[in-house]
This record gives structure tokens, sequence and C-alpha cells, in this order.
């Protein structure tokens, strides 16, 4: 080690590449400056280096070196020391512990220090100084280098720098860009940190006004409470416009909250065009929707339906056709257990030969007997009430639902059977008579307590089927149609509170059928035992009888062939 300072070439001088200094400080150089011109450089005031490569690294005496330069001299006096990395990178501050330095240079020098070791207190000892400033001239460091702006007009701004340090980092850029436009006070800086830390979006909306963004607004200085409002605003108006349209609601009110989430709701105006532009999109679907239903409110077959949107069977299932009426039952009929008939549903898959629906369906429905939706059926029983008739005739008071169909065939859309049970839950003066072939579905719905649920057992092979179906089903009757009966029924009739019985009028495909007197006898005996009551169609061969001791009146013992059926 050397006693003395040695001369060395300025040429061969290099700052050191951590140097803290931020700018140079024209004041101390310009003085340096001067008294060397005027005394010289004294050996007193010799810079410290140490060798690198061949040169000499300033660890301290930036500013006298650059003064020597401007001042002319060739050679500057320098104590040269052996030093590590970090034996230098310590001594930059610890040289320069006369003010050369201001308390935001010590702080990057500091941050630095820490990035390399993550010790504040450590460094602190070292270099002699309190934790608690160096812990606030580390906060103010990082602040101002997430910044853009010049350094210079920040060095007498460390107390500011660390109060924004408080608030959160996204937020530190417009912070201090507006702290030094602004000329802010510690004070007025510290008011505006809490105003940025707490602003919180409205309850409900915090998904749609993130936190930080709310807060990176707050922070460049827009007036963030009236953007809210206004953004609320315009969404609720544009959801509550896209509701009011009554179609296709939803579809609509997502994709608009799928631009708000890919978007946000911070550029109002683009979201109220975007929401204009939704709601004239929706409007035109609709009244495209509204012409094609208008052409289908008479019967819409299910291959139809199947290539529907979701918009065009919501706009048919609302249908309410004011002067859509039940069917009267004609007086000849064999129905006479329900004097009205509503098919707000027609058509049927089970392709049973014995059929009357099938014949008059293909002899008078345009879609034949195909499984259709009516629309324009739908509202009838609304439109009328009970006679009084049915005040002592509970026939009159019955509605024969989906006589033309099977409501609950295994090819029926829920969304029509829903949509018939929604008119019977408004239709409270009415009993709804429904049956069908197909119980396994009944456990998909909830009944009201106006229907009257009931299943075909027209073979001893529905039996089994029927009979579990049925048990598990809700309703406040139960009943069971066994017409046309093809077999003689053993069944658990305790299930049901109403038991119809018949024969076949004739058809395209079968001749008339009246079953055995004795499988009628027997199904009702055993029906009334169970406690069931008993309805005897007016198809039935229940003349009196006229037997003799050695002669019987025959009988057939099946039915004609031409009642074939998969299930016998």
């Amino acid at each position: 080690m050397n006693d003395a300072p040695t001369l060395i070439d300025v040429a061969l001088l290099d700052p050191h590449p951590a140097n803290p200094r931020i700018v140079e400080r024209e004041d101390v150089i310009a003085a340096i400056a001067q008294q060397l011109q005027e005394t010289g450089f004294d050996a007193s005031h010799a810079i410290l280096v140490r060798p690198v490569g061949g040169r000499h690294q300033i660890v301290s005496g930036h500013n006298r070196t650059t003064a020597a330069r401007r001042v002319g001299l060739a050679q500057v006096p320098a104590w040269v020391r052996e030093m590590d990395d970090d034996t230098a990178f310590m001594q930059l501050v610890l040289a320069n512990a006369q003010g050369e330095l201001s308390p935001l240079e010590r702080g990057l020098h500091a941050l630095a220090a820490t990035e390399r070791h993550g010790d504040i207190k450590g460094y602190a000892e070292a270099i002699g100084r309190p934790r608690p400033s160096v812990q606030t001239e580390v906060q103010a460091a990082r602040v101002a280098k997430s910044c853009t702006c010049n350094f210079s007009e920040l060095l007498d701004r460390t107390r500011h720098l660390s109060d924004i340090h408080a608030a959160p980092r996204h937020c530190w850029p417009a912070l201090v860009a507006r702290m030094v436009e602004g000329h802010w006070t510690v004070e007025e800086t510290k008011a505006m940190v809490n105003v940025v830390s707490t602003a919180k979006p409205p309850r409900g909306y915090e998904t749609l006004f993130p936190v930080d963004r709310l807060q990176e607004l707050v922070a460049r200085g827009e007036d963030a409470n009236e953007l809210i409002k206004y953004s609320i605003r315009t969404i609720d108006r544009a959801r509550a416009d896209m509701r009011d349209a009554q179609f296709d609601s939803d579809e609509y009110i997502a994709r608009f909250d799928q631009w708000l989430a890919e978007h946000g709701p911070w550029d109002t105006k683009a979201m109220a065009a975007y929401a204009h532009d939704l709601i004239e999109e929706q409007r035109a679907a609709r009244r495209a929707a509204e012409a094609k239903v208008a052409k289908l409110k008479r019967a819409v077959m299910l291959t139809e339906w199947q290539s529907m949107s979701g918009a065009e069977r919501q706009a048919l299932l609302a249908v309410r056709n004011a002067k859509a009426k039940l069917t009267r039952q004609d007086k000849e009929s064999s129905i006479e257990w329900a004097r009205w008939s509503w098919n707000p549903v027609t058509g049927c898959r089970h392709n049973c030969a014995y059929c009357y629906a099938r014949d008059i369906a293909e002899r008078f429905y345009p879609q034949k007997f195909e499984p259709s939706l009516v629309p324009d059926a739908l509202a009838a029983p609304l439109n009328a009430a009970p006679p009084k008739e049915a005040v002592t005739d509970v026939g009159w008071k019955n509605i024969f639902t989906c006589s033309m169909a099977d409501l609950f065939g295994n090819w029926v859309p829920s969304e029509w059977i829903e949509a018939v049970l929604a008119v019977v839950r408004e239709a409270r003066e009415w009993n709804f008579l429904m049956l069908t072939k197909f119980p396994q579905r009944l456990a998909e719905f909830e009944f009201p307590e106006n229907v009257w649920l009931g299943a075909t057992v027209d073979t001893q092979a529905r039996v089994a089927t029927t009979e579990r179906a049925m048990a598990n089903a809700k309703a406040a009757v139960k009943w069971v149609s066994v017409e046309p009966m093809l077999d003689p029924i053993a069944m658990d009739f305790s299930i049901f509170q109403w038991a119809v019985v018949g024969g076949a009028s004739s058809s395209s495909q079968t001749p008339e059928w009246k079953p055995p007197r004795k499988w009628v006898v027997d199904l009702t005996a055993r029906a009334m035992e169970a406690g069931c009551a008993v309805y005897h169609k007016t198809n039935l061969n229940l003349e009196r009888l006229r037997d003799y001791p050695g002669f019987t009146t025959l009988e057939p013992s099946e039915p004609p062939v031409e009642f074939h059926h998969p299930a016998r």
C-alpha cells in the first residue's frame, strides 16, 4: 500500500459503473475547478481509485476528476487501493461521506446493495447510518426507478418519493409525474397517496371495476367516481333495453357482458356504441323471428323446431292467442268424462294400429300426425271458464289435454311440455287430464294440483313399467286408462284413484273391439277392492247377460289379429 498519493494520468481514469451519482453537480464541479486553477490539485484532496485491467477505476472523486479535466490537468493525485467488487461498491458511499451524494443517490446505492444481499439492516450498520433513514431512502429509490421522469427533478424530493412508496406499485409513475408537475408538498403527496390507496369499486361491481385499474385512474388524476357512475348507468340501461326487447335477452346480455370482460367499462363511448349496435341487432332479429313465427303459429313440426334458434323457440312458446278456444266434445263422443279437449301439441310416434287420432290428423291436420307444437292453441284454457254444468258434472270441468298426441313421448321437447304446464298452472279453475304410454318420463316434471295424470295400459305387458313409473309420479289424481283392453289385466290399482275401461272403435287399420265381459268384470272388481273409482266407456259389451245352463253366449277370447302391438 502506498503511503502517499500517486499521480495518475487523467486519460487512464474511468468512472465506476455503479456510481450512484444521478447527475453531475455543476455547482460543486465549478467550485472545484476554480480552486484548482488558483491553487492546483492539493494531495490532501487526492481521489480514491483501484487498478482494473491496466487502468484505474474511480471509487471516490468523480466530481474532482471532472473538474481536473475541465481545467486541463493531465494528472491528478490518487490513492491507489486493491479492492474486490463488493468492497469498491461499498466505498462508493463510505468514501463520499462528506455530502457529495444526495439522499436519493444514497438510496439508489442502498437499493442496489440490498438487491445484491437483501439486508437493509446490515447495510445500514456497514455505512454507519440509522436503519430508518436508509429504509426511507431505499423506498424513494424504488419509486424513482419505476418512473420515466428526469432524475434531476427528483433529487430534492426523497420524502415525497418515500411517501409514494406506500401507494400500490402500479400507481407510482402517475403519482410521481403529477407530484413533479404540480409541485406538491410532502403533505399534499401523502394526502393523494391515501386517496389512491383507499379507492374501491362500488359493492357488487368489483369484477367489472378492478381495484388496481381504479387506483391507477385516481393516480392519473381522473374523476373515477364520475366515470363509474356514468359507466354503471350505461351498463344498466343497455341490459334493461335488452330485457325489454323480450327476445333472446339472456344471450344478448351475455354477449354484452363478454365485451365488457374483454374491453372493460372505461371507454364509455365505445361501450355505449357497442350496446346500441347490439340492441339494434337484437330488435332486427326479433322482427325477423316474429315474421317467421307468424307463419308457424298454427303448427310447428318437430323437424322445424329442431332447426330454430333459441330466440325463435321462445317467441313461439310465448304466443298467447286471445281467440284460441277449447274443443267441445260431440254429444255422441265416448269421452264424456272430459267434455273439452285441448291440443297445443299433436302427433305421435307410438304407431298403434288402433289409433283413432292418427286417422283424424291425417284427414284434417296440415302437419298430419307428425309431432308438432301448435302455438296458437296454447292460450285456449285461459280464454274460457268452466260452464255452470261443471257444478254437478265434473266432466264439464275436465279438459282432455293433448288428446291428439302423447305429450310425454320421448320425442317431445321438454320446452313444449313446460309450456303446456305453465298454462295449466295459470288456469286453476280447470282440471287437465293427461294420458301417456311413456310414463317413465313423468318423474322429470312437477305437476300442479289440477292435473289428473294418467297412463295407458292396453296389454298386460305394460303393467310393470306403468306401476313403477306411476308409483314415483307426483300428482293429485293418478289414473289408468285400460283402453282398448286387449288382454285380461291384473295390476296394483292402489296406485291409482281412477280407472277408465274401454274397447276400441273401428279405425282405418282395426275393426271395432269389445273386450270379453269377464275381463271387464274381473278388472272392475280388483280396482274397486283397491279403492279405485271405475269408469266404463260406452264401447264395452255390458249388455244384460242371457246365458242358460249348458248354453253360454259366445264371446271372443282375444282381439282380432289387426290389433297387432309390439308389447303383446
